[in-house]
């Protein structure tokens, strides 16, 4: 991690990056900065690129290019049969809203939800993992990156012991 970055748990990693979907993969990039309560690309925001990209431990913001894209991606620790749960919400009623999505390095796109001024249930009950696999939650501006305020929080844990999870606000 940046040297500047807070001692967290290796399982989630804030970034940016956009869903190749020729490759069906994710291009992700580290956020290189956390400034107060928030990781974001230079020690002022906006500023430079990725610009308008952060992410704090309740939500943020995406970039104002398609590459450029906020991810919270988490990468298993485990093997096992996990739960994703977390609602993901666009703040503004200015602009167009938000793109949210959910991919997984096992298994491809899971969820995509277009959001201007609602919300939706990211929540996946079952999906089985592998140690090292990864778990892209992205959003990306709508149509303009005006106002692209967003939250989502997203929760995994493993389906065989509740003790055992990974919250993103938390974390």
């Amino acid at each position: 991690p940046p040297e500047d970055a807070p001692d967290a748990p290796a399982a989630w990693q804030y970034g940016y990056g956009h869903y190749d979907t020729d490759a069906k993969q994710v291009r992700f990039t580290a956020l290189p900065h956390f400034v107060g309560d928030v990781w974001q690309g230079g020690l002022v925001w906006p500023s430079g690129r990725p610009n308008y990209v952060k992410i704090s431990a309740r939500g943020g913001h995406p970039g104002s290019t398609r590459e450029h894209a906020a991810i919270r991606r988490w990468t298993s620790p485990v093997s096992g049969t996990i739960k994703i749960s977390g609602t993901v919400q666009h703040l503004r009623a200015e602009g167009d809203g938000v793109v949210a999505q959910v991919v997984s390095s096992r298994h491809g796109m899971l969820g995509t939800w277009p959001l201007h001024l609602r919300s939706a249930e990211a929540a996946f009950p079952q999906l089985t993992v592998a140690q090292g696999d990864t778990l892209d939650f992205i959003v990306d501006m709508g149509g303009t990156a005006v106002r692209d305020d967003f939250e989502w929080m997203p929760k995994i844990a493993l389906t065989t012991a509740e003790a055992t999870e990974w919250s993103a606000e938390q974390q």
